[in-house]
Order: C-alpha cells, then sequence, then structure tokens
C-alpha cells in the first residue's frame, strides 16, 4: 500500500511539469543525447539527526523551477543500517525533513528548453548520513534504495539503487562539525557513472567520497520511454565523533 502511494505522488509531483517535453536535448560525442536538466551549482552544509543509525539514504525529487529555486519535492525512499549492516527497523526521524530543507537552500541551475531557455523540470538527490565513532566499524552496506517509473512521456532523473558509506578519516582533522560534500554525477543512458564535480568540498574527504560514489548504482534517466544520459546530484553528509 505505501508503494503504490509513494508511486501516485511521484506521478503527480512529474504531472505538474508540463514543459519537460519541450527541454534541450543535445547531442553527445558517442551519437546520444543528453538531458539539459537542473543541476546544483551551490550547497551548504546539511544537519545532521540527534537520533537514528549509524549510516542512513535519503533519495529525493525536487521540482526547480526556471529561477533555480525548489518549489516542491517528493520523497522516492529512505533506508538505514545498523552496526552490523543490517536494515534498520526503527522510525529515520528528521531525516527527510534535514534533506528537503538543505536542497531548498542551495542553488540550481534550472533546466533548458528547445530555444535555450530557462524552464521548470526535476532533478534527483541522495543524501547519505553517516555517523562517525572512535571504533572502526564494517558498516558498507545499505539497504537497496527504492525506485519508481513515470509515463513515457514525462521526464525521470536518474535514481540511486545501491550506495554504500564512506570510509571516514577518524585520526584526519576536519574543522566543520558537519562535514558535507556534494558531488554532481553525470549519469549514462546504461547507468554507468562518466563525470563528477564537487559542488561542496572538504578537502580531507573529497576524493574519499569520489572513489565511494563510482561504485553506487543508479537507474539511468528516462524520457520518452527510453533511458538518457542526464545528471544527479549526492550528497554526503557526516557526524564526526
Amino acid at each position: 500500500m505505501y508503494d503504490e502511494l509513494q508511486k501516485v505522488r511521484t506521478l503527480r509531483l512529474l504531472s505538474r511539469v508540463p514543459l519537460l517535453i519541450s527541454c534541450a536535448w543535445v547531442p553527445t560525442a558517442h551519437g546520444e543525447q543528453e538531458y539539459l536538466a537542473p543541476t546544483v551549482i551551490e550547497a551548504s552544509d546539511v544537519f545532521f539527526p540527534t537520533a537514528g543509525p549509524p549510516v542512513a539514504a535519503i533519495s529525493l525529487l525536487a521540482t526547480i523551477e526556471s529561477d533555480g529555486h525548489v518549489s516542491e519535492t517528493q520523497t522516492i525512499d529512505s533506508v538505514g543500517s545498523t552496526l552490523s549492516g543490517e536494515p534498520y527497523q526503527g522510525t529515520l526521524v528528521g531525516y527527510v525533513e534535514d534533506s528537503i530543507a538543505a536542497i531548498k537552500q542551495w542553488r540550481f541551475s534550472p533546466a533548458i528548453d528547445l530555444t535555450f531557455k530557462r524552464t521548470r523540470s526535476v532533478a534527483s538527490i541522495t543524501f547519505v548520513y553517516a555517523r562517525v565513532f572512535d571504533i572502526v566499524t564494517d558498516t558498507t552496506i545499505i539497504p537497496a534504495i527504492k525506485t519508481v517509473s513515470t509515463k513515457a512521456s514525462e521526464y525521470l532523473p536518474p535514481l540511486a539503487r545501491k550506495v554504500s558509506r564512506v570510509e571516514y578519516p577518524i585520526r584526519g582533522y576536519i574543522s566543520t562539525a558537519r562535514p558535507t560534500v556534494v558531488l554532481k554525477l553525470r549519469i549514462e543512458a546504461d547507468g554507468f557513472i562518466s563525470g563528477l564535480d564537487v559542488v561542496r568540498s572538504v578537502p580531507a574527504l573529497d576524493d574519499r567520497c569520489a572513489q565511494t560514489v563510482r561504485n553506487f548504482q543508479f537507474q539511468p534517466a528516462r524520457y520518452e520511454g527510453k533511458t538518457s544520459r542526464s545528471t544527479t546530484t549526492v550528497a554526503f553528509v557526516f557526524l564526526p565523533p
């Protein structure tokens, strides 16, 4: 019942973006086309909930208006993992709320239509939260994240299917209390990650996050019933000991 309700809510969100059909596509070096989707251009640190599992992942869709602000959000899935790597059975209190609050403060570059004007569209963002302990743990597995489908005539951005935590440098010095690394990824039509840009940097964590995210699995973007090249955003949020 919950899954069906999520699908209905997602379809309603996507149906409120009537300009998607006319958004621009550009040819790539391989003769494919890339959807000029909204992309994050400036991000800030994310609050970390006070209680919850050692590791959690939140998958969101956000409607980005032509001026770059977020007008609506939809939660695709939220999952957590225990220290032993088992699925977290409790309630993820505050994770979705903090994720939504964060992206509403971020700046996005909107989608581009066929006349190369800014237009409304949908972006996908995945948050990976990790509590850091003084002991070495083996929590590298996070339960698979659910994805959704949509009507053939509508655009659906790439969605994360499988994510993992980043090995945090316990003995390293990181000045911020809530280190947040935000990455923009280019996802090919087969789900392969072909490009990566650091939008928000924590120098001691950037390389670790970049290496980890390349092992993530994504459902590629879809438009008019076909998979396509597009972009998505991943944010790694840490709570140091």
